[in-house]
């Protein structure tokens, strides 16, 4: 059993790694459904994260208005989010999608927005 999770856990690790890679060379909208839900939410995650990082560090550099352009691009996936959850039949895609999407709605509620 202990072999068959180490196989799970090596095999998660490289899809993980192959749709990192992958995630900045196509449309979120097609990449979306190019990989599992769960590896979709670690993404996001951290492609998320990263940006909020680099906006944190252009704020830092006096770039006075990082935040908020920073907040205009994650406001401005959310419609597609949206449009993907209206669009489609199944409800566990729109649950993965707007779960990827939450940030977003998160950003919406700020007032620099």
């Amino acid at each position: 059993m202990t072999d068959i999770i180490f196989k799970m856990r090596g095999d998660l690790r490289d899809i993980l790694h192959e749709s990192v890679v992958d995630y900045p060379s196509k449309a979120r909208e097609k990449w979306i459904f190019d990989w599992p839900s769960q590896i979709i939410l670690v993404v996001n995650q951290i492609f998320w994260c990263q940006e909020v990082e680099e906006a944190f560090m252009k704020l830092n550099k006096g770039q006075a208005n990082a935040m908020k352009v920073h907040c205009n691009s994650v406001l401005h996936a959310l419609p597609i989010g949206v449009s993907f959850c209206t669009n489609l039949c199944m409800p566990f895609d729109c649950t993965v999608t707007l779960s990827v999407t939450c940030c977003c709605i998160w950003g919406r509620s700020h007032q620099s927005c």
